[in-house]
């Protein structure tokens, strides 16, 4: 959260029935910090593992695949001339 300004970002919370403890302590933190904070109910249905392993693994490839290649240097395939220091004898 150092890097986020409370006056462009918000946290949102979605807090499961068994976690509840543990939203309230991340909005403690958050208030601290002057965020502005909410929250809404979250529950594990029977398809739950079927929905995280499809956001963590099949949207992260897709996500990988969206962003725009580094671009390529065009001296990469000229080897770089090694320069000898001054004043040294062979």
């Amino acid at each position: 959260m150092s890097g986020l300004s409370p006056q462009k970002n918000y946290l949102l919370y979605e807090v499961f029935p068994d976690s509840f403890g543990v939203y309230l302590a991340a909005r403690d933190l958050a208030n601290q910090r002057k965020f502005p904070a909410g929250w809404k109910p979250a529950h594990r249905g029977t398809d739950w593992w079927s929905y995280d392993w499809f956001y963590r693994t099949l949207r992260r490839k897709e996500y990988l695949a969206s962003r725009p290649k580094p671009p390529q240097n065009l001296n990469a395939g000229k080897p770089v001339p090694l320069k000898r220091p001054a004043n040294v004898l062979d």
